[in-house]
């Protein structure tokens, strides 16, 4: 009986790991999107503190927001915008704190493990232990609150303009027979 069960746990386990290797994955990278993901070097970086503030909060600068450092980068291609990633250092006023941390207006959670972040600039150095951290559930939007002032630092990517569905075809209509307004034969009669 023991040797019964025992085959029957080494043939459960080799097909679920035949099944693990043979499976197809959920996503595949073309090369094309694979490459432009991991070049280095974006094909627009924008530098203009106000318009990467209002892409990354939606929202307007106050006169009491003070953008020491901004840059949004793009990596695009003959087909449009492929990817993006801002990088953002703000002495922010209480009100955008309230905005952002109060209020949660991305719906951000707590993390008390410092991120790893792709390709920060040199500007963007904060000590792990003086923030406070809240990111988003896929851990791509982070904003990074200093315990001790006001400074604000903020990063988020993600994938660019993904080509819609293709157009429906026009809907075909098939001609009806002109019958004219009323029939030519009376309605039947039921039988009495």
């Amino acid at each position: 009986m023991k040797i019964l069960g025992l085959i029957a746990v080494v043939i459960g386990v080799s097909g679920t790991v035949g099944y693990m290797v043979l499976r197809k994955p959920a996503f595949v990278a073309t090369p094309q999107a694979d490459a432009l993901s991991h070049s280095p070097r974006p094909t627009l970086v924008i530098s203009d503190p106000t318009d990467v503030f209002q892409r990354a909060f939606w929202k307007r600068p106050t006169a009491e927001d003070q953008i020491l450092h901004a840059e949004r980068r793009e990596w695009s291609d003959s087909q449009g915008l492929k990817r993006w990633q801002w990088f953002i250092k703000v002495d922010a006023s209480p009100a955008l704190i309230k905005y952002l941390r109060e209020d949660n207006s991305f719906g951000l959670v707590s993390n008390t493990a410092a991120p790893v972040i792709e390709n920060p600039p040199p500007w963007f150095v904060y000590q792990p232990s003086e923030v406070e951290i809240l990111e988003s559930g896929q851990g791509v939007m982070r904003l990074i609150f200093s315990k001790s002032g006001n400074t604000l630092y903020g990063t988020d990517s993600g994938a660019g303009f993904q080509p819609g569905a293709p157009a429906a075809p026009p809907p075909t209509s098939k001609p009806q027979a002109s019958t004219g307004r009323l029939p030519n034969s009376p309605p039947p009669r039921p039988n009495p």
